[in-house]
């Protein structure tokens, strides 16, 4: 057996066992999947924690550069390296949108493993996972902080925190809007979606910093 198709038989038994069921599968659980050896791992991904970062960097990657190179594209394009911060989260969610909807099976491939790291709560894999995104969100918190200079870095971060949640939440559980608004919302109509994800999400950037709202409700209470 090639080199090559050794290491893709043992990443996709371990991505469908991490997936069904979780990442304490064993080695021997995977190796069995694959039909190799113990030392095939070893010689490929050195331990568990590779295979598992390797599982993860197969289905992220590529999705991280996508993301990336728009976003590039958006400050080179831009007047002083400042793109107007829709064109910044259009390439952070866009992306995942189309890949989200691909139908060569990355779709349950990847919500199957996010889903699996998140329902397990295991810190340890919770971090492998976060290394996967680790460069892109800084990149993105750079050009965030350039065009938002009113916002701390605490205020920075905790607004990119709540701007994947609400784009995690509306890719994994997209039909939740349509029961919400009993038919109203097309939950399918993901263009649509996606332009509303980012004026919601633009405004949420936009708005003053919380420590500035927080001392005016403060001065309004303490006149009344």
């Amino acid at each position: 057996m090639a080199t090559g198709d050794t290491r893709l038989k043992i990443l996709d038994a371990a991505e469908k066992l991490f997936s069904t069921e979780g990442f304490g599968t064993s080695l021997r659980a995977v190796t069995g999947a694959a039909g190799v050896n113990i030392a095939a791992v070893n010689y490929h991904f050195g331990c568990k924690d590779g295979l598992v970062s390797a599982v993860f960097a197969r289905r992220l990657g590529p999705l991280n550069e996508e993301r990336r190179s728009l976003l590039e594209s958006a400050v080179a394009r831009a007047k002083h390296g400042h793109p107007p911060i829709e064109a910044v989260l259009e390439s952070l969610i866009r992306p995942a949108v189309d890949r989200w909807g691909a139908s060569d099976g990355q779709l349950s491939s990847i919500a199957g493993l996010l889903g699996r790291a998140h329902s397990e709560n295991d810190p340890h894999v919770r971090r492998l996972v976060f290394e996967q995104f680790a460069t892109t969100t800084r990149r993105y918190c750079e050009v965030l902080a350039s065009i938002l200079p009113d916002l701390d870095d605490a205020e920075l971060y905790t607004r990119f925190h709540f701007a994947i949640a609400a784009m995690a939440t509306t890719l994994v559980d997209p039909e939740r809007v349509g029961l919400l608004s009993d038919g109203l919302v097309d939950a399918r109509d993901m263009d649509t979606m996606v332009a509303r994800l980012v004026s919601f999400l633009a405004g949420g950037f936009l708005a003053p910093p919380t420590a500035v709202v927080a001392s005016a409700s403060v001065a309004k209470r303490s006149a009344k």
